[in-house]
């Protein structure tokens, strides 16, 4: 996978983002204990891929419009859930 590389003799994540959470580097008596896997809440890692007709910025703004409409609908939904 080349997620990792040994520099001085320590290990290091050198490509983050060919991880697949496989977790298979934790595999062995010893590797429990000297990796841990940890996750930013707030951080989002994704590809955009598009067959031609829209160009990949264009649909990432459409999408992030349509998302954003969604989570006011959700807002409002909750609003009416406390009232």
């Amino acid at each position: 996978m080349g997620v990792f590389d040994i520099e001085d003799d320590a290990a290091y994540v050198k490509n983050p983002r060919s991880c697949t959470m496989c977790r298979e580097c934790l595999r062995g008596p010893d590797m429990e204990s000297a990796i841990k896997i940890l996750r930013v809440k707030d951080h989002f890692i994704f590809t955009i891929e598009t067959v031609g007709a829209l160009a990949a910025p264009l649909l990432f703004e459409r999408a992030i419009a349509v998302l954003k409409a969604k989570m006011e609908q959700l807002k409002e939904a909750v609003e009416d859930l406390k009232a």
